[in-house]
């Protein structure tokens, strides 16, 4: 039986949401906005499961 692959998530690296928006994106790469915590920058990619760690650090 084939593992289900768990869907990747735009993660905030500041609290840990997984509420991004997109701001701009050019040739270093795409800017997102949190809207939990207002964090601008880079978001990282990962699951469910690395956002919740994320949110508990």
């Amino acid at each position: 039986m084939a593992k289900k692959k768990e869907t990747e998530l735009l993660v905030c690296p500041a609290c840990g949401s997984t509420d991004m928006r997109w701001l701009l994106g050019g040739k270093l790469g795409d800017q997102y906005k949190c809207t939990k915590c207002n964090y601008q920058g880079i978001a990282v990619k990962g699951g469910a499961k690395f956002a919740k760690e994320l949110k508990k650090k």
